[in-house]
């Protein structure tokens, strides 16, 4: 599999992959729906790019005209991969990385915060921490009003995670594409 920049400035750029058969990384197909869904919420934003795998979403983002973008992942084949996605761009003052577990560790988001726009790609079945996220990012102001969240989970999954509770966040869209689905959600102004 190939995985290259969609849109933006580095349209084409190809990123590296980990040989690692559980990764599953959003596809370029996917990738272009989300964003046209999302459409100028890049431009000057300030990013997180949470489960951030390859870093692709965050990388896009930047492409389109993100200011910054924070990477966070826990998994070592990840960070590793992210270190070389992050220097194919060689912006190290734009584009971070931090090693971190949440919501466990909220707290080392709160001296980078507040974001504009966060991707969210837990595993599919995994819906109490970004939930989690959620209730915390809002709470603890991580996020500015009206911030853009997009949720990447399976599309069987899309029907019980929209059961939930999302407030202060508001649901704006979802998508399918085939066994990948995703939520696209907005802050609202708290009660």
């Amino acid at each position: 599999m190939t995985l290259k920049i969609v849109g933006g400035e580095r349209r084409g750029l190809k990123l590296f992959l980990p040989r690692d058969p559980d990764f599953r990384p959003t596809s370029q197909m996917v990738r272009e729906a989300i964003f046209n869904m999302i459409g100028d919420a890049p431009v000057g934003a300030s990013v997180l790019d949470l489960y951030a795998g390859s870093g692709a979403m965050g990388l896009e983002a930047r492409s389109r005209g993100a200011e910054r973008v924070l990477f966070c992942d826990r998994s070592p084949k990840s960070l590793a991969v992210l270190k070389k996605n992050s220097a194919l761009f060689d912006e190290p003052e734009k584009l971070r990385i931090l090693r971190a577990e949440f919501p466990k560790n909220h707290d080392l988001l709160k001296s980078r915060a507040p974001f504009d726009l966060v991707f969210l790609d837990p595993p599919y079945a995994e819906t109490k921490e970004p939930l989690n996220f959620l209730k915390i990012a809002a709470e603890k102001k991580l996020v500015v009003p009206g911030a853009v969240l997009v949720w990447e989970t399976g599309a069987a999954h899309l029907r019980e995670i929209r059961k939930n509770d999302f407030s202060p966040w508001r649901t704006v869209k979802t998508g399918v594409w085939g066994s990948k689905g995703a939520l696209i959600l907005e802050l609202g102004k708290a009660p």
